[in-house]
């Protein structure tokens, strides 16, 4: 498994870098989005990747990968989706005969 350090944005800067760098890049931003930077790639990093922050002594669930501005462009942000908490914890509660059931049916 891979990690990288991100650096959370305010939404008023992410929404500005959006709109003044990259305004084709990403149609899908909405306020609820997260935004991040980091010194490294987020290329590297699978979409559904959790974002998780630290908070004090443990770590929370605050985003999910969903999209990035793209790969290897010098500002590059992510964008994180608030977790389905609901639907999580729903399947994980599931035998793994019911989930196998619900993916062949797709």
């Amino acid at each position: 498994m891979h990690s990288i350090d991100v650096k959370i944005m305010d939404n008023g800067q992410c929404q500005e870098t959006l709109a003044s760098k990259f305004q084709h890049a990403v149609t899908n931003y909405s306020p609820n989005t997260l935004c991040g930077y980091s010194n490294i790639d987020q290329c590297r990093v699978d979409y559904g990747s959790a974002l998780a922050c630290s908070d004090g002594s443990h770590y929370v669930l605050s985003g999910i990968y969903a999209w990035d501005t793209g790969c290897k462009q010098e500002g590059q942000i992510g964008g994180y989706v608030a977790p389905d908490v609901e639907w999580i914890e729903s399947t994980l509660t599931k035998p793994i005969r019911e989930l196998k059931k619900l993916e062949q049916r797709n």
